[in-house]
């Protein structure tokens, strides 16, 4: 069950305002803007639904849940291998090897966690089960940054 506490904690994570540099990325939005992929509501509702089912927002729920499942740090790493060798790009891993190192520091630091530097998702998957908070929330709100990032 969710609490406010555990709303809070995950509304200040997931907030752009959070240190971490999210604003820098548009996941391709601003080429397909550019290129006239999309050009008015429905076609961003439409690119956001593909990268959201299909591309990176799809991969990283999954490795979210997995970090968070996760039953050691040794399986944390290989979740984290894992996930930086799928991204597609060399843009694409350096956004979320930046982006998670930056949260691992700060919510470390901040929360005083036990965070290594990992990927975006599987650090904010990991730091979840660390501070107790529950994974459908973290999840869905992960989800809402990230589209409206």
């Amino acid at each position: 069950m969710s609490t406010d506490a555990h709303i809070l904690t995950l509304a200040q994570w997931l907030s752009p305002a959070y240190p971490v540099g999210a604003f820098a990325y548009s996941h391709g939005l601003e080429w397909a803007a550019e290129a006239g992929k999309v050009a008015d509501g429905p076609g961003l509702r439409l690119w956001l639904e593909d990268v959201l089912c299909h591309g990176a927002g799809l991969s990283d729920a999954r490795f979210l849940v997995a970090a968070f499942r996760a039953a050691s740090t040794q399986e944390v790493g290989e979740i984290d291998a894992t996930c930086r060798a799928f991204a597609a790009s060399r843009e694409r891993l350096m956004e979320t090897a930046q982006q998670g190192a930056a949260f691992s520091q700060v919510t470390a630091s901040v929360w005083k966690l036990e965070l290594p530097r990992l990927a975006y998702p599987v650090a904010v998957g990991r730091a979840a089960a660390l501070a107790g908070l529950p994974l459908p929330l973290t999840a869905k709100l992960y989800l809402q940054a990230f589209v409206t990032n």
